[in-house]
């Protein structure tokens, strides 16, 4: 969130108004709005990433509701893409639709590669063959 200047919050108070980064902003600067040093994080996490040289992993953030990790996530997310990362984010509050989680996530990586055919290794597209076996209705992408 920003502070607008010279606005007046809706309840007629002084106090600055907030407003939340629209996509196109975020694209285009994805910290801009970082009030608490989030953006600090971000580095070591990225570092992370690299040094499992393509390994499988899971990492987790864990935290309490409203403690930012929506906040950090969707901005490490764009600045992962301004760095040329391979990356998607998927939100399991909003992605759920299915009872089977993994159909969602399968989903949102089929959506991913399909729009980045051209970054895809030829590995990958083999291996992305097999996954849309798990969401019902789906044809590969590739053949």
């Amino acid at each position: 969130m920003t502070e607008q200047d010279g606005q007046t919050a809706q309840d007629g108070t002084n106090l600055p108004c907030l407003v939340s980064l629209e996509r196109e902003d975020l694209e285009k600067a994805p910290w801009r709005d970082d009030r608490l040093g989030r953006k600090d994080m971000a580095p070591t996490l990225t570092r992370l990433v690299q040094s499992q040289h393509g390994r499988p992993f899971v990492l987790s953030l864990d935290g309490a509701w409203g403690t930012g990790k929506t906040f950090f996530l969707k901005r490490w997310y764009e600045d992962l893409q301004d760095q040329e990362f391979q990356a998607i984010y998927f939100n399991a509050w909003e992605d759920d639709f299915h009872q089977d989680p993994l159909v969602a996530i399968v989903g949102q990586l089929v959506k991913h590669w399909r729009e980045n055919d051209s970054r895809m290794s030829d590995v990958a597209k083999q291996n992305l063959v097999r996954l849309p076996a798990l969401l019902p209705g789906e044809k590969p992408p590739f053949q």
